[in-house]
């Protein structure tokens, strides 16, 4: 497999939990409708139930496959993401269709941890900071383009149409995956609670790890909590309206930009170096926000460029912080991987969840979220920093 076809199919297993989530956006009311449901928003259960199982499976997928291999847990993990699509189609009651989505999480869980996996398996330091950019930058184009793709087949067919869409992705990668992926895990060992319990203890004490999945995770709650806001700043406080989608998306799209310069940048400069710049530019940014919102509060461009740096450089932290934080762990790599991208996802919703008490429709209040996650994050390293391991691949 060329490097090219690795980076491909790595975006593709990362993405499929996205493509899950975002394409089903659309289709929101007309469950509701179709459902009878009482309240509207209960149709978003659909998605929090997902997230629910997604963040079980990360804790089972990755330990499992370090005894019994990557490629089987991962095919298992995608079949049972394409029958719960499948049967979502059949599904006569909204009861039923929450307990398909919980069992979609759990599938979905499987390629996104075991693809963090694999690519550490192959790669380590610079090199799999370079790969893990890449793969991001590919894997961005899903949130982009998803919501309209599902809005597109609604339309045609129908909102059950959008689960026989993730169905014929899921036989995709799943017929890649058996095609085209060898085997990368050669240090399978015997599938023990005691040795999975010592393991987690072992990464769990290692400061370099700690202390980069926590910066990790502050960074990835400020922008779950952007997500969450940008509706009501952008739509509404800028009264962008319908043109929402058009900006939202050239936004998404920078971070493309922002992965592919990282890729770059890592090999030369390492990922450390690289990533606490970004992390004071994040920072920055936040600032740039509470400033702004008090000189110039209704400047569209302002706000707008300032969210860019925003995004480009959250693109430098994430995939550099996550490989920091799993590099220390070549032989274990996939409970690392499931500890680490559990531990992300966790916190960051909480993160996100609290600061939903705030009134985040307006830039000032998000700058302040931004500043103060990333003044955390950035304690969280300055704490290990004396435990991190120098070398030439990751200073």
């Amino acid at each position: 497999m060329s490097q090219r076809e690795f980076i491909a199919i790595m975006a593709l297993l990362i993405g499929l939990s996205a493509l899950a989530i975002d394409i089903t956006l659309p289709a929101l009311p007309l469950i509701a409708e179709d459902y009878a449901l009482l309240r509207k928003e209960d149709a978003q259960q659909i998605l929090t139930i997902f997230f629910l199982g997604f963040g079980m499976g990360q804790l089972i997928a990755g330990p499992v496959s370090d005894s019994f291999g990557r490629k089987p847990i991962l095919l298992i993990g995608i079949t049972i993401y394409i029958g719960s699509a499948i049967a979502s189609t059949f599904v006569t009651s909204f009861e039923g269709l929450i307990v398909l989505r919980f069992l979609q999480g759990i599938g979905a869980a499987a390629p996104r941890v075991l693809a963090l996996a694999i690519v550490r398996d192959c790669y380590s330091g610079r090199t799999m900071g370079r790969i893990m950019s890449l793969c991001i930058m590919t894997f961005l184009v899903i949130p982009i383009l998803a919501p309209a793709i599902g809005q597109g087949f609604i339309i045609v067919a129908g909102w059950t149409s959008i689960f026989w869409v993730l169905a014929i992705v899921g036989i995709l990668a799943w017929m890649w995956v058996y095609q085209r992926l060898q085997e990368t895990n050669s240090n399978t060992k015997a599938f023990r609670m005691i040795s999975i319990y010592r393991d987690a203890k072992i990464i769990l004490r290692t400061p370099q790890t700690v202390g980069y999945s926590l910066a990790a995770s502050f960074t990835l709650g400020t922008l779950f909590s952007y997500l969450a806001s940008s509706a009501d700043i952008l739509g509404i406080r800028y009264d962008l309206g319908e043109l929402f989608p058009i900006v939202f998306g050239s936004l998404a799209a920078g971070m493309m930009v922002g992965s592919f310069i990282n890729a770059k940048l890592v090999i030369k400069y390492g990922l450390r170096r690289v990533s606490h710049i970004a992390l004071f530019c994040y920072a920055c940014s936040g600032i740039g926000m509470m400033i702004l919102d008090h000189i110039w509060p209704d400047l569209l461009l302002g706000f707008y460029i300032l969210s860019a740096c925003m995004l480009v450089t959250f693109t430098f932290i994430m995939s550099n912080f996550n490989t920091i934080a799993l590099d220390p762990h070549g032989t274990m790599s996939g409970l690392a991987s499931s500890l680490v991208s559990a531990t992300t996802t966790t916190l960051g919703g909480m993160i996100a969840w609290s600061t939903g008490f705030l009134p985040l429709n307006a830039a000032s209040p998000l700058g302040m979220v931004i500043f103060i996650c990333t003044i955390l994050a950035g304690i969280s390293i300055y704490s290990v920093r004396q435990h991190v391991i120098i070398s030439s691949e990751t200073q």
